[in-house]
């Protein structure tokens, strides 16, 4: 097989893997390079903590290249030029785009010469002009619509989250501290939301391929531009390790649910759980938190001796199968969540909501039970608890789902239908 190139440009590193995305990019990779024959190069920045380190590196990467954040006046100037005066960038962009990065990537473009680039979200797209005359293939991976989500997440009262997602930690602070008031924060989100929104337009013209990982958002993004650009690269799971027996001791009491936590939509998912959910729970139970979680989450959920706070894992089968539901409604959010297919890949019952149910063609009381307040999810726990015969019936369904729809050997058929 002749080798061919492709550079992705990434606004994450992706190591170590603790997220769902990163999972889902490791595995996108690794299937481009083993049975593809790509060589990949990989341009990145770095997540807050995060440092490179080339023994991170598996052999289906080629190289890395660690991208310098912008500095705090190239930031100043990108908002107010490029999002409040001119093109009416994303935030995201702003915060993302300088003109040392443009001139890195753009010389590697023209001295490596790859055959493909693949961006990452919108944020990565902004650096289109590095690279938009190199007869390369051309791929927009938005993940899902970030326009949807920002409406979603201006409507939680409590929300969290940042204008700049994973970047929040490096925005100026002066920038921090007023995006700190809710009511601020709010107008920002409807605002970005109109920005993604004719970004993500934008970028669907100027890519030859925009990635989605659920059809919904595929068939919404291809209706509104009167075309097929849109192509569905789902969240995948390795269906055929989740169904392997592992050591996990069952509690019968047992809820678990999964995530980072440093991540603002996890961890308001969370304390939508503890705080709305598990009071009106009248039955005994044990809630298991699997995964990084910070200090200051744990503290405000410290009187409350039922939670099990586990950290990260080697093994989250292990925790996960050991419950008898895996409990995830989700705060806000859009696309396929990948914590309730990994669920749905061990057999364990998930109770979810519209939110976490989003993308997947599953019938209510079949492969996942889905509700909405706070009352009827508790009461969702309450039946599985005293059906456990049903439990077991909507694990089973959900585990045949997972294979048939999102096992990883479904899910890489995208790249044939772009003759990759």
């Amino acid at each position: 097989m002749s080798s061919k190139k492709l550079l992705a440009i990434l606004s994450r590193y992706l190591w170590p893997v603790d997220s769902g995305r990163k999972e889902s990019l490791n595995h996108y990779f690794k299937e481009l390079h083993e049975n593809y024959g790509y060589e990949i190069k990989i341009m990145c920045f770095m997540e807050s903590s995060q440092h490179y380190d080339p023994n991170d590196l598996p052999e289906y990467i080629k190289e890395i290249t660690v991208l310098e954040d912008a500095g705090f006046a190239q930031k100043l100037g990108n908002i107010f030029v490029h999002s409040f005066l001119g093109s009416k960038w994303p935030l995201q962009c702003s915060l993302y785009y300088s003109k040392k990065n443009l001139h890195i990537i753009e010389d590697e473009v023209k001295r490596w010469r790859p055959d493909v680039i693949f961006t990452e979200m919108i944020r990565t797209c902004v650096y289109y002009e590095a690279f938009a005359d190199c007869g390369a293939v051309t791929i927009a991976n938005l993940d899902d619509l970030l326009s949807k989500r920002y409406l979603r997440q201006a409507k939680f009262e409590n929300s969290k989250a940042s204008i700049a997602g994973t970047y929040n930690e490096k925005l100026p602070s002066i920038i921090s501290k007023i995006t700190q008031n809710k009511l601020v924060r709010r107008c920002i989100l409807r605002a970005e939301a109109k920005r993604c929104e004719k970004w993500e337009c934008r970028y669907y013209e100027l890519f030859d391929y925009v990635l989605m990982t659920s059809d919904i958002e595929r068939d919404e993004l291809n209706l509104k531009m009167h075309a097929n650009k849109a192509l569905t690269l789902s969240v995948g799971v390795d269906c055929e390790y989740y169904q392997q027996e592992c050591n996990a001791k069952k509690d019968m009491t047992g809820i678990s649910f999964l995530g980072n936590f440093a991540s603002a939509a996890n961890a308001d998912s969370l304390e939508l759980i503890v705080r709305q959910v598990l009071p009106k729970l009248t039955l005994d139970y044990h809630f298991y938190v699997i995964g990084n979680c910070p200090d200051q989450v744990k503290i405000k959920f410290a009187n409350n001796d039922r939670i099990i706070f586990c950290g990260r894992v080697d093994d989250i089968r292990e925790y996960i199968k050991s419950t008898c539901i895996f409990l995830s409604p989700i705060a806000y959010g859009t696309g396929i969540k990948t914590k309730i297919l990994e669920a749905m890949a061990m057999g364990v019952p998930v109770i979810t909501n519209s939110v976490g149910a989003e993308g997947l063609y599953v019938c209510y009381g079949r492969e996942l039970l889905i509700a909405e307040t706070p009352e009827d999810i508790a009461r969702a726990v309450a039946f599985l608890f005293e059906n456990p015969q049903v439990g077991q019936e909507i694990g089973d369904n959900a585990q045949k789902y997972a294979q048939e729809h999102n096992d990883w050997n479904v899910v890489f058929k995208t790249f044939k239908m772009m003759n990759l």
